[in-house]
């Protein structure tokens, strides 16, 4: 962050909300942040979750969705909401071998590039020989992405997008050690 010219003071505030993760609270945690009640683009995202909170909660999965202010796609032109579904009660060495995991709770955290001894989160759920207890990680990830069609098509109309792509070897390797 230190290299896009951030001000370490800027720094410091993103680290702060990093570290903030759970279920309808964190909305209310940010909605409450009066460091965030001028801007737009928050108020709006604020907005659409609570939207994706209400459809969850009406379907009765509130209990899966966990809000996670940590989380990152790698690619830059998401525009709003991003996600991630994490399979739990597998473990996955990523060499196509699941097995049920000995502890059937959600992981603390599951970030892709997790190295040990930065801040923020550690590889808690990881053991030495890389098979992580309780998950087999993110099986799927996505977002909204409203800008993508004018990336490709300066002159074409605004279009809202919402995509998500797969970890097949991942989804596979779990249904292999099911049918087994």
């Amino acid at each position: 962050l230190h290299e896009k010219g951030l001000s370490p003071e800027t720094v410091e505030l993103i680290g702060e909300y990093t570290q903030i993760s759970g279920g309808l609270d964190v909305l209310d945690k940010l909605a409450a942040d009066t460091r965030l009640a001028d801007v737009a683009a928050i108020q709006e995202t604020l907005g659409d979750m609570r939207t994706l909170v209400t459809y969850c909660q009406a379907m009765g999965i509130m209990d899966r969705l966990k809000l996670d202010m940590s989380l990152a796609r790698g690619l830059d032109y998401y525009t709003g909401v991003i996600y991630e579904a994490v399979l739990t009660g597998f473990a996955y060495d990523g060499k196509q071998q699941a097995e049920p995991a000995k502890e059937q709770e959600p992981p603390k955290s599951n970030k892709k590039n997790k190295k040990k001894g930065k801040k923020g989160h550690a590889d808690e759920d990881e053991e030495e020989e890389g098979v992580m207890e309780g998950a087999v990680g993110s099986v799927a990830g996505g977002g909204r992405y409203d800008n993508l069609v004018t990336l490709f098509t300066p002159n074409a109309a605004k279009v809202p997008c919402v995509g998500v792509s797969f970890g097949i070897e991942r989804l596979l390797a779990v249904s292999e050690m099911m049918a087994r």
